[in-house]
């Protein structure tokens, strides 16, 4: 097992631009997932991001993002949709990584913030926003969904 420093620092995070790209296949063989399941519009679309963790030719994660634009400011926002590192890769630095990549891409694109909804009761997901800088909203902040 590699020391944890040095699996940091080893960590590649890649943007998916390309939807031929072979880190698509690769990440959804690693997920178990069906290699219909990405669309190639959505890694076409600027709007939308899609960042792999690497470490050397395996993926050991990934996350996905949105671009929204506001209608009361002239500065856009990101959705953090969903992060994910494999079971084998936990705990190691690459979920902040990925995080850290994202920043750099809203910064560079001069958004105002990025926002992630996830329960309380993830603990895991609670400990690594509050890490990586992110700020509760209000604590009585709740989500309704709309099936169509």
């Amino acid at each position: 097992m590699m020391p944890q420093g040095v699996l940091e620092m080893s960590i590649q995070i890649i943007r998916i631009t390309d939807p031929k790209s072979s880190f698509i296949e690769k990440l959804l063989k690693s997920g178990g997932m069906p290699f219909e399941v990405i669309k190639p519009k959505f890694v076409e679309n600027d709007n939308n991001i899609l960042l792999v963790a690497m470490l050397d030719t395996e993926i050991c994660g990934f996350l996905y993002a949105y671009f929204l634009e506001r209608i009361d400011g002239d500065k856009p926002m990101l959705f953090l949709y969903s992060i994910d590192v494999f079971p084998d890769f936990q705990r190691k630095g690459i979920a902040t990584k990925l995080i850290s990549k994202l920043k750099e891409i809203a910064k560079s694109h001069n958004y105002c913030e990025i926002f992630v909804m996830t329960n309380e009761r993830n603990e895991a997901a609670m400990r690594l926003y509050r890490k990586t800088g992110g700020r509760r909203g209000d604590a009585d902040d709740v989500l309704f969904t709309y099936e169509i």
